[in-house]
């Protein structure tokens, strides 16, 4: 326990189920290489996200059963995932 918290053992490589991960590649694939200020950066972040294709989410929801299947498969392993 450290300062009253119990800290549980965690695996190193814990695969990501989290679909969220993608998106966030996704946005980061979309960026130009460079802005010229902050601002111009968070606006085209914003408009990468709100115009990420309603398809492509719809694509992440339906390979969870998938991602869970290839960690049932690799036994806690990593996945393409």
């Amino acid at each position: 326990m450290e300062r009253g918290i119990e800290v549980l053992p965690w695996p190193a490589k814990l695969p990501d189920l989290n679909i969220i991960e993608s998106v966030w590649d996704y946005v980061k694939n979309k960026l130009k290489t460079s802005y010229s200020n902050r601002q111009e950066l968070e606006e085209n972040i914003i408009f990468i996200w709100q115009n990420i294709p309603s398809e492509y989410i719809y694509n992440l929801y339906d390979s969870i059963p998938r991602r869970i299947q290839a960690i049932i498969d690799n036994k806690g392993g990593p996945t393409k995932y």
